[in-house]
């Protein structure tokens, strides 16, 4: 059996006593981690993050609700460029009439807002005129230029001729012209759509397509659908063929039949049989994103203007992925069912099904879909982060944040996520104790590869129940072996950055383009048993939470001492030169086992957990939470140049005490402590006892101490 393999890509402040040994590639007015006793660490963490901070900008959707935040959080000479550009980035989304928001990765042969694979010719059709809007050059991806139209039939359009830069020109001469194309095989249940890249000037036609099959050799209306024109500014014309009910069977020939076009003129760059890429992500991660965007600015004009746009993704997602229904995404798109693309016969043989297991999210070769555990983790939080936003434009009219789209209050948004949190046992496997990927919706097959990102991220997304947290925690820290996984106890963490990505070796679960998994070794490919920097974040978090600080710095100091290892021998890519066998690095169109750089934005999660684990802090519209997790021999840890709103802060936590320096104008502030009584000591003033929330006014320049009171 021919086998297929693709490559994918994936694609400061003195008055608190800083002192650390600077390193000369980084800016003064970078944030500190200051830790007595430890400093290595801080500084450690604070090279990678620098490391990696230039990279976090808003690039691809998927990548919003992890690269905002780091971007936004350190007051540099960058802070307000950041703001704009996030700011920007979300108000130009493009979501589409149906409140589907725009996957934003590079173009391929896909849907043109989804994801760029898998490609028209893994299974599809079709003719490419120009690469102009597209990005696959060369023949080892099967896409080839059409350089002529001899095997296409004219009738009432002229063939101008076709430029590689321009595509082909075809002036209609006639009201009614047709375009047939050359004979083709396209498989009807697994071709989703046509796209057209294209533009049409000097007239407003009718345009539709008309296809015959093995069975029905003669063109008509009861194979026929309309074709949408370009809208004002757009290239690109989607189809979709598989709603239409005469496409059926194996489709030979296709026909587009040009009404009132006289005088018009149609530039074709591509006419594509492909599939359908989009992701079910986008939604939640917009809302994630634009979200952290408003607590770290504070920016109301920015509510304003997208609160309508976040509420029209989130009901999209609701009503498409049917979530009030089953309490949990589900996918019931072509392609998307959560079957794989692979399976095994009885001799162990690979068997593609071309069209299955397209992927949905960041992990493009993985066939999550159906009911879709990794999804739902994402929705169950995005749907609480618009309860609070919700809920902060209720008690602030004077923001007249407007409402012209359906508004849910925030006890239904919290109601509806307290379902998905409810109903999570469908994805929980008993045996293994821990989460699968998906249940397809076919079948009701269950999926569980030892997939470490979604279990940690159910954790650290409060997706998991705490009796959930403890088993998948037992299995990740190596106090329970579970049978039949590859990787097992410590060999979990054998990269030693973080954990794999799955445990359990994966010959048979990926979308049909990858059809050859058997020819890389386990832990050379990213999607089984390799490892990505950006999650071992959730990792800590997860360990934090759960398991303790203490636990938790285990794993970050030897995290420490690879960095260092890393940085005395030049960097990521020669640490891993492939003379020296210590992994193969993913990145560039090459892929391999570990994800750190290129592609690999994410990357800049990693050092967060100082701010966020052990320092517990999380923004709010009106303050901030301090909720510190200290390992036993770290007696504090300080950050500067923590940007808040519009207030600059240093922040020092120790077991029972906390200090503040606010830089900024005066304004009211809510910080939520642990519960319990404090002793509030203010640079000047009066001392007097608190209990959580701390409500205070700033004052510039101004220092304020609360000790815990025992």
């Amino acid at each position: 059996m021919k086998r297929i393999v693709l490559v994918v890509i994936l694609f400061l402040f003195t008055p608190l006593g800083f002192s650390q040994v600077p390193n000369p590639q980084i800016p003064e007015n970078f944030p500190r981690f200051l830790v007595p006793g430890h400093e290595d660490t801080g500084t450690a963490m604070r090279d990678m993050y620098w490391h990696h901070y230039h990279n976090a900008g808003p690039v691809s959707t998927f990548e919003d609700a992890w690269l905002t935040t780091p971007s936004l959080w350190p007051d540099t000479d960058k802070v307000e460029t950041n703001r704009e550009r996030w700011k920007t980035a979300f108000l130009a989304r493009k979501i589409d009439a149906e409140g589907y928001v725009t996957t934003l990765q590079h173009q391929g042969y896909a849907h043109a807002d989804g994801w760029p694979f898998p490609l028209h010719s893994q299974g599809g059709g079709g003719w490419v005129f120009s690469h102009v809007h597209g990005v696959f050059y060369n023949e080892q991806y099967g896409v080839h230029l059409t350089t002529s139209l001899d095997d296409f039939r004219l009738q009432g359009v002229k063939d101008n001729g076709i430029e590689v830069q321009t595509g082909v020109k075809l002036p209609i001469t006639d009201t009614k012209a047709m375009l047939t194309s050359p004979p083709c095989s396209l498989d009807a249940e697994a071709i989703t759509l046509l796209r057209w890249d294209w533009d049409i000037v000097g007239a407003t036609p009718t345009i539709h397509l008309e296809w015959i099959t093995e069975t029905e050799s003669e063109f008509s209306v009861a194979r026929r659908a309309e074709v949408p024109l370009p809208a004002k500014g757009e290239h690109y014309t989607h189809l979709f063929v598989n709603k239409e009910p005469g496409w059926k069977g194996k489709v030979t020939q296709l026909r587009l039949t040009i009404e009132n076009g006289n005088g018009a003129n149609i530039n074709l760059r591509s006419w594509i049989a492909t599939f359908d890429s989009r992701h079910n992500i986008n939604q939640c991660n917009f809302i994630q994103g634009g979200y952290d965007y408003m607590q770290w600015t504070g920016d109301i004009d920015f509510l304003q203007k997208n609160m309508n746009r976040m509420r029209t993704a989130l009901e999209y997602a609701i009503r498409e992925f049917e979530m009030e229904q089953y309490h949990c995404v589900r996918m019931s798109w072509t392609g998307h069912d959560g079957r794989s693309g692979l399976s095994l016969d009885d001799a162990g043989n690979t068997v593609v099904h071309v069209g299955r297991g397209i992927g949905g999210n960041y992990w493009d070769l993985l066939p999550f879909g159906g009911k879709d555990c990794l999804a739902t983790i994402y929705y169950y939080d995005a749907l609480l982060k618009m309860a609070a936003l919700e809920e902060a434009i209720q008690q602030h009219p004077e923001w007249v944040v407007p409402a012209t789209v359906t508004v849910r209050t925030p006890e239904w948004l919290r109601s509806l996520a307290k379902k998905l949190k409810d109903a999570n046992k469908m994805f929980w496997n008993a045996e293994t104790g821990r989460f699968v990927s998906a249940v397809d919706i076919v079948d009701g097959a269950r999926y569980d590869f030892g997939f470490t990102f979604v279990n940690n991220e159910a954790i650290y997304y409060g997706f998991a129940t705490a009796e959930q947290a403890k088993s998948i925690l037992s299995w990740l820290n190596g106090d329970r072996i579970i049978a039949g996984d590859t990787s097992q106890g410590a060999d979990i963490y054998h990269w030693r950055f973080g954990p794999r990505a799955t445990t359990k070796r994966n010959l048979d679960y990926y979308f049909w383009g990858w059809s050859a998994p058997d020819s890389i070794p386990f832990g050379d490919q990213v999607q089984d048993g390799g490892a990505v920097l950006g999650f071992a974040f959730h990792d800590l978090m997860a360990r934090i939470k759960y398991l303790g600080a203490d636990n938790a710095a285990k794993y970050l100091a030897e995290n420490v001492r690879w960095f260092r290892e890393v940085q005395a021998e030049g960097g990521y890519r020669a640490f891993y030169a492939p003379e020296k066998q210590r992994g193969n690095m993913q990145g560039g169109n090459v892929p391999g086992g570990l994800g750190l750089d290129l592609e690999f934005l994410e990357s800049v999660l990693y050092p967060q957990v100082m701010l966020f684990g052990f320092m517990g802090f999380e923004p709010k519209m009106n303050g901030f939470d301090l909720n510190p997790q200290l390992p036993k021999d770290w007696s504090s840890l300080a950050i500067d140049r923590i940007r808040w709103q519009d207030q600059n802060l240093s922040i020092r936590v120790a077991q029972d005490t906390v200090e503040l320096t606010f830089i900024g104008p005066e304004r009211s502030v809510t910080i939520n402590v642990p519960a319990g009584r404090w002793n509030l000591v203010p640079t000047q003033g009066t001392a007097k006892t608190v209990t959580s929330p701390v409500d205070w006014k700033t004052t510039s320049g101004e220092t304020i101490r609360l000790e815990r009171i025992r």
